[in-house]
């Protein structure tokens, strides 16, 4: 899927990174332009959106290994 201004791309040409979601969790593609720092932030500004509520509280990984988003 694809904004203006937003892009995933293979091979770490977009400006996006990819996650896939399932009931209690997210997956969330490597990107080399984003730290582990990054990916947290981004997933706690998520949480914290309203429409976003039924994923709040979910676990995190970030290149297969978990996360702490609080």
């Amino acid at each position: 899927m694809k904004a203006e201004g937003i892009s995933y791309e293979d091979n770490y040409r977009g400006n996006a990174m990819a996650a896939m979601l399932k009931p209690g969790a997210i997956e969330v593609r490597y990107h080399r332009a984003y730290s582990d720092g990054d990916v947290a932030r981004i997933i706690r500004t998520l949480f914290e959106a309203t429409a976003l509520s039924s994923i709040r509280g979910a676990s995190v990984a970030y290149q297969g290994r978990p996360i702490a988003i609080a």
